[in-house]
């Protein structure tokens, strides 16, 4: 039987998520064999749907309620998950296994370390996060020290920009020689249905309308985005945050009730997340640190302008001008790019727009040549 050339392997795929893996495979699948193992809630119609099915928040998600238990129930999913990925990759004897790595438990480190043992696939972690987030651990010691034996596993580190470079090799003390890229896949919404997302069609029209959505974790910088507001904005200006809030969190929106201000408290499903992103027109991400986003990528296939902070990471993000950038961390630079974006023309918005998506579809193009490049380079390598 024929070798498999790749497997991916991809936890982190449910949902609009799985659109990162997606637009590899679909760019890779005319030169290469592909089993892609992905999230249950994988959107597409192929692939081995086996992570998380009982635990995933974008789907039944049966212990809501009972965070300890899901934890321990989602442990058990991978457990499992991984192990049923371990025939698969025993059984079809692939080239080459990308493993996405959004998480480091150490079952997941058993099971690197026993393709490792085989001696007959070469390992590629993709590393989304290179440097774990302070505010996920209370030990940022212990999660680094974690990642580094996770890395030592790797034949090689896939990254998609300058900054995880940097990181790997001045953090981590990784051989140059281990790093390889490709860009970070366009992440394009229209494979996903609309819906109306309720108190949206309350915003009058006459007003721009400025966007927080997703994940409400401290590094998106949400607390900037609230003092920002509470300087007193323009009144052509609208502020939606869509966000499942943390019942223990301190965000302050009491301060800003009432000034042009709606809160959307739920967790959004891929519909409303893709009407509520196509609503609004400028999608702020304020975040204060990251490795990768496909965010900004998301919000351009929709017809709205990513604005966002000047961390490495969408400073190195060619889809983004210096314009649409602001000083990470400061609500008083915040709050002038929105003056900014007020006094904005609809003229003026819609060749903005244009812009950015020619910039767009240069990158997408340009994003599929370097991706076939990096992995063709690999396969040359196995072979000589």
């Amino acid at each position: 039987m024929k070798r498999i050339d790749i497997v991916h392997i991809c936890p982190g795929s449910a949902g609009t998520a799985g659109m990162y893996l997606d637009e590899i495979y679909e760019t890779l699948k005319q030169d290469f064999n592909q089993i892609c193992i992905v999230n249950y809630y994988f959107p597409f119609n192929y692939g081995r749907k086996i992570f998380y099915q009982f635990t995933e928040l974008v789907g039944k998600n049966y212990f809501r309620k009972f965070s300890k238990l899901r934890l321990y129930t989602r442990m058990f999913e991978l457990m499992l998950s991984l192990s049923y990925s371990l025939i698969i990759v025993f059984f079809n004897r692939p080239r080459i296994i990308n493993y996405s790595m959004t998480s480091n438990f150490y079952i997941e480190y058993l099971f690197l370390k026993l393709v490792n043992l085989s001696k007959r696939t070469l390992i590629i972690i993709t590393c989304h996060d290179v440097m774990p987030f302070h505010t996920f651990y209370s030990d940022l010691e212990k999660e680094s020290n974690k990642r580094t034996k996770f890395y030592a596993l790797a034949d090689y580190l896939l990254i998609h920009n300058k900054n995880s470079k940097e990181d790997l090799v001045n953090f981590y003390k990784i051989n140059p020689s281990k790093i390889i890229s490709h860009d970070f896949p366009i992440m394009d919404l229209k494979h996903f249905q609309l819906t109306k997302v309720a108190k949206i069609d309350l915003i009058p029209d006459f007003k721009k309308k400025i966007l927080f959505v997703g994940h409400a974790r401290l590094e998106k910088g949400l607390e900037v985005l609230i003092d920002a507001w509470k300087l007193g904005v323009p009144k052509n200006l609208h502020l939606t945050v869509a966000s499942k809030i943390p019942i223990d969190s301190k965000f302050k929106f009491s301060e800003i009730q009432g000034k042009n201000f709606t809160l959307i408290d739920k967790y959004l499903s891929d519909a409303e997340y893709v009407s509520i992103i196509r609503h609004h027109d400028f999608v702020i991400l304020p975040y204060t640190k990251g490795t990768n986003s496909g965010i900004p990528s998301s919000v351009l296939s929709q017809g709205s302008i990513p604005v966002c902070s000047d961390i490495s990471m969408f400073q190195n993000n060619e889809l983004l001008s210096k314009y649409d950038l602001f000083k990470a961390g400061s609500s008083k630079a915040l709050f002038d790019k929105l003056v900014q974006l007020s006094l904005l023309s609809d003229i003026e918005i819609k060749e903005k727009q244009k812009t950015m998506i020619k910039n767009y579809n240069k990158y997408r193009l340009k994003f599929s040549k370097n991706t076939i490049f990096t992995y063709k380079k690999i396969f040359d390598l196995l072979n000589g």
